[in-house]
């Protein structure tokens, strides 16, 4: 089961950016199933700059909250990575849009 193999590469992966990206990937999967709270506890480990995935988890999480309707802590989320100069344009303008 490819999902079973994501977990184990989250779990035993040889480097942090590998776990990331796998932790990343299975918070898009289960997403649906998951609370607001449950994917921002659950990307928590992203939360760090030293985590290559950073912005991505932060945009994940506040579009989590968007979908759930609280946009007061969507748009704390938004507002991090709106306000980060180092943030991706991409990213940062995504942000914006949904702000």
């Amino acid at each position: 089961n490819d999902i079973k193999k994501l977990e184990d590469l989250a779990n035993n992966g040889d480097t942090r950016d590998f776990r990331d990206l796998a932790k990343l990937h299975i918070a898009s999967i289960r997403g649906d199933d998951m609370t607001a709270q449950d994917m921002e506890e659950y990307l928590s480990d992203l939360d760090t700059k030293k985590s290559p995935f950073y912005y991505s988890a932060a945009l994940m999480i506040a579009q989590k909250y968007l979908a759930t309707g609280d946009t007061d802590i969507a748009n704390k989320w938004l507002d991090k990575i709106i306000n980060d100069s180092d943030a991706p344009s991409v990213i940062s303008g995504t942000a914006q849009s949904l702000r």
